[in-house]
């Protein structure tokens, strides 16, 4: 149901990233503890009524876990959780354990050389360019700004503390990145 969702996607939302996202949070869930069945779930949902996907399907991914077989109650807590993920628009004082997890695992899949490739993907699709160095840091006007107005502030927002971990691992590595990138923008790499 969700492959069929998702094909096509081109903002890094695609299936390998709810894949991703699934792998990191039973990856934190075995570190920290938490519902395993719960996360896988939760993971694989986080997406299905994201606007900027054009997708609005609570209803569907509803009737999908009905007819797994699942508990109306274990339903409600998967939606509640996989809904509330979100940066943007989540509420996530909602958030079970589980729900944590993966907006953990879901934060980090943003960070790092994934990340990166992610956010200039989302940038192109939104018809934003590479760079502006005419524009302050602070407007989200291009992928490198986004950098530094998103995904620079994850780490501080992790639940978990192998999230936490992790996010500051690949953040390094996000900004030797973007130091090379302004290095050879400005062209101070020719010597």
């Amino acid at each position: 149901m969700v492959e069929e969702l998702f094909i096509g996607e081109q903002t890094g939302h695609d299936i390998y990233h709810l894949f991703r996202v699934k792998r990191l949070a039973l990856y934190i869930a075995d570190k920290e503890g938490g519902d395993k069945q719960l996360v896988s779930l939760i993971a694989m949902l986080h997406e299905v009524e994201d606007q900027k996907l054009g997708l609005l399907s609570k209803e569907r991914a509803r009737r999908y876990l009905q007819e797994q077989g699942y508990e109306e109650e274990f339903i409600e807590k998967v939606l509640k959780n996989a809904l509330n993920i979100s940066y943007s628009k989540g509420n996530w004082e909602l958030l079970d354990w589980e729900g944590k997890i993966v907006q953990d695992a879901d934060r980090l899949d943003a960070l790092g050389a994934i990340g990166i490739a992610r956010a200039f993907a989302t940038s192109a699709k939104l018809g934003k360019p590479l760079y502006d160095p005419r524009a302050p840091l602070d407007k989200d006007v291009s992928a490198i700004h986004h950098f530094y107005n998103k995904l620079f502030k994850l780490p501080k927002l992790m639940n978990t503390k192998t999230g936490k971990k992790l996010a500051q691992k690949r953040v390094r590595y996000m900004k030797s990145y973007l130091q090379r990138f302004l290095k050879e923008w400005n062209l101070e790499d020719l010597e």
